[in-house]
């Protein structure tokens, strides 16, 4: 999991080079990632799985079998469990998931620090 974590900046490099928006490269932290992975103790296996499989995810993956199959399809509200084409949408819902990943990252990494501040 811990390289699946580190991958997400190309996964999302390469969707920005997909669509054509590079913003959405950008929304990736690298440096917020390699934080997170050198802590000290390091990431209990919870914590990556919170990161990776994160509850309410709407893309549910960005491996390489699914990129291409369901690249721009979103959930149609008007027929619940069908997919229809929005690639605004698609776009969106990608960047507003990597800020729930790294807002998942940053709440385990304040959580270390103030724990660890707590102890001294």
């Amino acid at each position: 999991m811990r390289r699946r974590i580190k991958g997400f900046k190309k996964l999302y490099k390469y969707a920005g080079d997909f669509w054509s928006d590079y913003s959405i490269a950008n929304c990736w932290s690298g440096e917020l990632t390699e934080e997170f992975l050198s802590l000290d103790p390091r990431p209990m296996i919870k914590d990556l799985e919170g990161v990776v499989c994160l509850p309410g995810l709407v893309i549910k993956s960005l491996g390489l079998q699914y990129k291409h199959a369901h690249a721009g399809y979103v959930p149609d509200p008007d027929k619940p469990g069908w997919l229809k084409y929005d690639e605004e949408k698609y776009i969106k819902i990608l960047k507003q998931e990597a800020q729930k990943r790294q807002q998942v990252m940053q709440q385990i990494i304040e959580t270390r620090y103030l724990g660890s501040s707590v102890k001294d």
